[in-house]
């Protein structure tokens, strides 16, 4: 039986003086950014951290297609223009009730084409307050780069990033922290329904003649992206996550993001909607009412361009215009918001600030990662596994204790559903599962193959839950006191197990008894004996 684990020290604090009154929390800063396309109006609320990171903590859409029925002579219809103004008089009184501190916003390409967009803008500035800066196509891109380049994780390789919007295709091609080539195609959504409109259903015919009409507008685009090369093709932005949506197995929100989907199945997924007339489609799960008339084209644009580029999957992406705006800000306002320096790598600052939020027991966590990381390189004849898996295994060894923010009861399951459904950036699905079944495996029984924990995950990453996961409950057993009694361990295979050599400061007797017993979930994995001992 499992000794019950101590209680987790305080944290310490300054001792008030007699009579005074305890100093108020400061407030969080609130800033929301806008996006005012050319289908819709997207606006996000962000509580930002002292550290420079921020968490989304609420976010409204409206789909008000200021591009529709847009004229070279006389710009926005006065339809489009009272819907948008209406929908941006919502979006203030939201912002007021969240009591955002600020409101920053960007214009693309209705309003940037439109003789009257700059009319419409001071209108919506007189009626809200809110300035909204026309901002240029390339600027467009380098903002939608900057928020994908926070928010996947590029592995040193170039992305070619496909952003769908209303009005226009933006194509970017970038590294993590590098702009290569950018260029805007005006062939989105609501302009080819308009330009190309499609019976409903459509026909194959008019599918075809769509087809032709997006590789004849994109030639050149593809044969300069083609030249500057790239590695990997993300989509973003309403329709292609609309399109994820459609996509069986593939989840919702956080879930969509780092998705990696096969052309074969958005092609299926586009045949599906071309099927089916607007009533049925708008019974579809996933798919806005909104969205209806819009995403067949949206389906033919996304595959065409896929097959234009030879790209055989797509990865998604949920961040896009509106948190490039907000990343842009905060690093041009470092100093104000007294930020630290961000980290550079998206997957590391984006487990520290959940950690941060989560109020983590820092010391612990970063002595089970140190202890778990010399067990893994210790390990390497035996397990064969590479710097990814590295890291995993101290993400995991950060996180495995972030359960005790909602009860210390059953941490190690509230763990697992926190790192779940927090929206980690940088991670694809697979990761995140793995990360959630360490937590739940740190402690407690071990898992079995049809547990829900890791049933969705290939054989080849259950092994790699029991191997990670072996290696994280001896570390945490290793500090079991959270006194890092233990300053090193050394590895050997010897009369055929696998021994541990601990060597320690101070009396580390709770420690080797609960690595031990704790011990289990790796030499099962392994299938050979693992044996501790104090050097």
């Amino acid at each position: 039986m499992t000794a019950p684990k101590p209680p987790r020290p305080p944290a310490r604090s300054a001792p008030a003086l007699p009579g005074a009154r305890k100093p108020p929390k400061p407030k969080a800063l609130k800033i929301a950014s806008v996006d005012v396309g050319t289908n819709s109006i997207h606006t996000i609320i962000a509580e930002v951290h002292p550290d420079g990171s921020f968490e989304v903590v609420d976010r409204f859409k409206e789909l008000v297609r200021l591009g529709h029925e847009i004229s070279e002579s006389h710009g926005m219809s006065p339809r489009a223009i009272a819907d948008g103004l209406a929908a941006l008089v919502r979006t203030k009184s939201l912002c007021d009730s969240h009591q955002v501190d600020r409101i920053l916003a960007a214009a693309t390409s209705a309003v940037r084409e439109a003789p009257n967009g700059a009319e419409f803008l001071n209108l919506v500035h007189k009626q809200t307050g809110i300035r909204i800066p026309i901002v240029t196509a390339h600027e467009e891109a380098r903002l939608v780069h900057l928020a994908v380049a926070r928010s996947l994780q590029f592995n040193e390789r170039r992305a070619l990033i496909i952003d769908i919007g209303g009005g226009s295709v933006e194509f970017i091609v970038g590294s993590q922290d590098e702009l290569f080539y950018v260029d805007s195609v005006k062939c989105g959504v609501l302009r080819l329904s308009q330009q190309a409109p499609l019976s409903d259903p459509p026909t194959r015919a008019e599918i075809e003649r769509l087809q032709l009409h997006i590789a004849t507008q994109c030639a050149r685009v593809v044969e300069e992206v083609k030249q500057v090369g790239f590695d990997f093709v993300v989509g973003t932005a309403g329709t292609v996550l609309a399109l994820l949506q459609q996509v069986e197995g593939v989840g919702r929100g956080g879930k969509l993001n780092h998705a990696v989907v096969p052309r074969r199945r958005l092609e299926q997924v586009r045949d599906r909607l071309a099927a089916l007339a607007a009533p049925e489609r708008a019974k579809l799960s996933g798919l806005s009412a909104q969205r209806v008339d819009t995403i067949v084209p949206g389906a033919v644009l996304l595959t065409t361009i896929m097959r234009l580029f030879d790209a055989a999957e797509l990865h998604g992406c949920v961040w896009g215009l509106r948190e490039g705006v907000l990343i842009d800000h905060l690093e041009r306002h470092r100093r104000t918001i007294k930020a630290a320096p961000s980290q550079p790598d998206p997957r590391r600052r984006s487990v520290l600030a959940l950690l941060g939020r989560c109020n983590w027991h820092e010391k612990h966590s970063r002595q089970v990662a140190s202890l778990a990381l010399m067990l893994f390189d210790h390990a390497r004849a035996l397990h064969g596994l590479g710097p990814a898996e590295r890291r995993l295994l101290e993400y995991g060894a950060y996180l495995h204790d972030i359960g005790y923010v909602i009860n210390a009861e059953d941490h190690h399951k509230h763990g697992r559903y926190i790192i779940i459904n927090a929206g980690l950036l940088g991670f694809d699905p697979r990761e995140v599962q793995i990360l959630g079944a360490l937590a739940r495996y740190h402690r407690g029984r071990l898992p079995r193959k049809k547990d829900i924990e890791i049933e969705g995950l290939a054989r080849a990453d259950q092994r790699l839950v029991g191997l990670l996961g072996g290696l994280l409950r001896i570390g945490d057993g290793l500090d079991r006191t959270h006194n890092s009694i233990v300053d090193r361990v050394d590895c050997d295979l010897r009369d055929g197990g696998f021994e541990v050599i601990v060597s320690a400061h101070g009396d580390a007797e709770h420690e080797m008894l609960h690595a031990r017993m704790k011990s289990d979930l790796l030499a099962e994995t392994l299938e050979i004996p693992v044996r501790l001992r104090l050097a």
